[in-house]
Formats: structure tokens, sequence, C-alpha cells
């Protein structure tokens, strides 16, 4: 009966010990502000993310702990590629907002996960599948948007400044007083 109760009373203790972090504050989420879309290989991607502590409160620091220090890590299981990159807090950022910059070198399906240093991590992204790269565009064909529209206003004030300046040439001659043809000499 002794050994139930040492047995008992030390898989309480056992278990107690091991709550201790959850009930401390030991677990986080990371929400992305935007999930991404089009990834490319080789193009940066910005995602920027809060952390919350038990999915309620943002939080950047633990008191008596230190900052969080998040970090992004990712894995091309089917080339072994792996990468890590560090996230940073924003200038100005609210309390619990980072961000980080990654570019995945190659194309394909990337597992990965933002993990927030030194909580543990209590949700997971669904994999990444990162496109090849875009191969580079003919010059004429780089020209779009605010440039298309840059480029066609250019033309018309350049057009219209032709114009006005044909119209001052022709009036400027008409203005000319003409000279009286010489008389012929006898």
């Amino acid at each position: 009966m002794l050994r139930k109760l040492l047995v008992a009373l030390f898989l309480t203790i056992s278990l107690l010990l091991l709550a201790l972090p959850a009930m401390a504050g030991g677990a986080a989420t990371v929400n992305l502000d935007e999930v991404p879309t089009d990834v490319r290989a080789g193009d940066p991607l910005h995602l920027t993310f809060i952390i919350r502590q038990h999915d309620v409160r943002p939080v950047d620091e633990i008191a008596g702990v230190g900052p969080l220090v998040p970090y992004l890590e990712a894995r091309n299981p089917e080339t072994g590629e792996t990468l890590r990159v560090d996230a940073y807090k924003p200038e100005g950022a609210e309390v619990g907002h980072f961000a980080v910059d990654v570019t995945f070198p190659s194309a394909g399906t990337w597992e990965w996960q933002i993990y927030p240093e030194p909580f543990a991590l209590i949700n997971e992204f669904e994999p990444l599948a990162v496109q090849e790269a875009q191969a580079a565009a003919p010059v004429a064909a780089q020209v779009s948007g605010a440039s298309a529209t840059t480029l066609r206003a250019l033309l018309g004030w350049g057009a219209a400044l032709a114009l006005v300046a044909s119209l001052v040439l022709l009036f400027a001659r008409r203005q000319t007083p003409r000279q009286p043809a010489p008389a012929p000499q006898r």
C-alpha cells in the first residue's frame, strides 16, 4: 500500500513538473498577418506576424527571461535543403509584431515554421509551394503599370509641346513684316 502511495505521489509530482512551463506561459501561437501566395524561388519574401502568449496576449518579451528571438526554419524534403532566418522587430512595431525576410533557394514544397523562442510552438503552417523563378522579361515588356502611365504622359506632353512650338513658329513668320521688293533698276 505504501508502495502504491509513493508511486502515485511520484507520478503526480512528475506531471506537475511537466506542466510548469505551460502554467508559466511556456506556449505561444504565431499568427501571420497575410498568408504568402505566389512565392518564387530566388525572390525575397517579406512576412509579418504576431506572437500571442496562449493565443491571447501579444508578447515580445518574457519578464525575467528577456526578449523573444523568433526565427523561421524551412526544409525542402525533396532536395534536403534547409534554411533558418532570424526574425526582427520592425521599428515602431506594436507589441508582439515581428517580421522576417526570407528567400527560398529552389522551387518545391517547403515545410516551414516560425518558432517564437523561448516559447514552445503550438501551431503549424501548411507546406509552402515555391514556384520556379521567373525568367527575365525583355526590356520592352518590363515597362508596365506606373512606368507605362508615366511614359504615356511624357509622350502626350511632348506632342503638345511640339504642336505649340509649331504654332508659335507659324504665327511668328506671319507677323514678320515683308520687305517690299526692290524696284527694278534702269
